[in-house]
C-alpha cells in the first residue's frame, strides 16, 4: 500500500511540475510578446512596417503557444501511463478527414504565410484586388480585410488574393487630363501649362510630396470635341491624389488668367435648342 501512495504521489508530482512548466512558458512567451510590442510603439518606423511586424509576431506567438501546450498535454498524459499510441493513430484519422475537408482552410493559411513571407502587403497599404479598391486594415493567416474610401469593408480568404496591385510601395505617379478646345493656341497652352505645373511644384504644400519635378507630357490624345494634354509627376505613396488636386487647380488657374477655356463635351443632337 505504501509502495502505491509513493507511486501515485510521484505521479502526481510530475504531472504538478509538467502543468506548472507549460504554463509557465506560455506566460514566458505572451511577456515576450507585450515586451516586443512596447519596443515597436516606441521606435520610430513607417505604420506599414510596424503593422506587418505585430501581425507576423501575433502569429508566431499563437502557433507557438498551441504547440506547448499540445506538448504538455501529450507529456501529463504519459506520466499518468495512458497509451499514447491508439489517441496518435486516431488523431492521425481526425486530422486526414479534416484536411480533407477543410482544404479551402489549408490554402487560405498557406497564402497568408506567403504574404506575410513575401511581404506583398501590409496593414495600412491601399491594395486593388480584382475590382475592389481599398486600404487594407487588418492581415490573418486566413484572411484579409481591405476597406473601400465610402467605408464598406471588403473580407478576401487569403486564397483568393492571387492578383494584387499595391499603390503603396516606392512610389505613384500624379496624372492630370486637361481638354482643350481646337480653337485655342495649343503651343501657348502647353507653355502655360509647364509654368503652372513648375510653380505647382514648388510650393511649400506639394514639394515634400514629390519624387520629381512636374512636367507637361504634351498632346495625349484626340477627341471629336478637344484635344487631351497630360500634366504627371512622380509622387510618394498614397500623396497622388493631392498632388493631381494641387496640378488641376494650378492648370486651370493659369488657362482662365490666359483667358483660354476648357473644352466641354459637344451635347447630343437631340439636346440642342429648336431654331426659331
Amino acid at each position: 500500500m505504501e509502495k502505491i501512495l509513493a507511486l501515485d504521489l510521484q505521479v502526481l508530482v510530475r504531472s504538478l511540475i509538467i502543468i506548472l512548466f507549460t504554463v509557465a512558458l506560455t506566460q514566458i512567451v505572451q511577456a515576450a510578446k507585450r515586451h516586443l510590442h512596447a519596443r515597436l510603439i516606441q521606435q520610430d518606423m513607417e505604420a506599414s512596417r510596424r503593422g506587418r511586424i505585430v501581425t507576423s509576431i501575433s502569429v508566431s506567438v499563437t502557433t507557438l503557444n498551441g504547440i506547448l501546450i499540445i506538448g504538455g498535454l501529450i507529456s501529463l498524459l504519459t506520466t499518468l501511463g495512458i497509451d499514447m499510441t491508439p489517441i496518435l493513430a486516431s488523431l492521425g484519422i481526425v486530422g486526414l478527414a479534416f484536411s480533407l475537408g477543410a482544404q479551402s482552410l489549408i490554402k487560405d493559411f498557406l497564402a497568408g504565410l506567403t504574404i506575410l513571407t513575401e511581404n506583398q502587403f501590409a496593414i495600412g497599404d491601399e491594395i486593388k484586388i480584382g475590382a475592389v479598391r481599398g486600404t487594407v486594415e487588418e492581415i490573418s493567416m486566413r484572411a484579409t480585410r481591405v476597406r473601400e474610401y465610402n467605408g464598406l469593408l471588403h473580407i478576401f480568404p487569403n486564397s483568393e488574393a492571387r492578383l494584387v496591385a499595391n499603390g503603396s510601395r516606392d512610389w505613384m505617379r500624379a496624372i492630370v487630363d486637361i481638354n482643350l478646345p481646337y480653337s485655342a493656341d495649343l503651343h501657348q497652352a502647353v507653355s502655360i501649362l509647364q509654368e503652372a505645373a513648375q510653380t505647382c511644384g514648388e510650393s511649400e504644400a506639394v514639394k515634400p510630396w514629390l519624387l520629381d519635378p512636374p512636367e507637361v507630357v504634351g498632346w495625349n490624345s484626340l477627341s471629336d470635341w478637344a484635344v487631351q494634354i497630360r500634366l504627371t509627376a512622380r509622387t510618394l505613396p498614397g500623396k497622388q491624389y493631392g498632388v493631381q488636386s494641387a496640378l488641376r487647380r494650378c492648370a486651370i488657374e493659369a488657362l482662365s488668367q490666359a483667358g483660354i477655356a476648357i473644352a466641354l463635351p459637344l451635347a447630343p443632337a437631340g439636346d440642342q435648342p429648336a431654331a426659331r
